[in-house]
């Protein structure tokens, strides 16, 4: 596994960690939690927005789908290979925990909401291969 590939599970954890409230500042890979110092900076200083938050969780999502297809085509896995498979399922499977904080924490904006649905409903199809 590279470099590129820990920071994508390292991206997976983090957002199967987020709250409900919490926001991701996108450009550090942070949390923020809900103030009007949150609302000044992600608005005025970072200009982090949903877009930007929905761009990184499917840009995660999606490299994480690469990596595991690629565990999964191994002809000869190892026990090494074996249990990293198994621990990125259960990482994908935790992100969609936190998936659904930030549509909690979104619920006003429909269609913020159903971009994260979609993205959801993506995950749970091409984790039922793994079931």
């Amino acid at each position: 596994m590279n470099e590129a590939d820990s920071e994508t599970i390292s991206r997976l954890k983090f957002i199967g960690r987020l709250k409900k409230g919490e926001r991701i500042d996108v450009t550090n890979v942070n949390v923020m939690r809900p103030s009007i110092f949150t609302s000044i900076y992600r608005t005025l200083i970072n200009r982090d927005s949903r877009r930007n938050t929905l761009h990184f969780i499917r840009d995660t999502v999606s490299s994480a789908f690469v990596i595991l297809d690629c565990l999964d085509e191994l002809q000869h896995m190892s026990e090494i290979d074996s249990s990293c498979l198994r621990n990125l399922i259960a990482d994908i499977r935790g992100a969609l925990v936190g998936i659904q904080s930030i549509k909690c924490t979104y619920s006003t904006d429909s269609k913020f909401c159903c971009d994260l649905e979609t993205v959801e409903q993506m995950v749970a199809t091409r984790l039922s291969k793994f079931s």
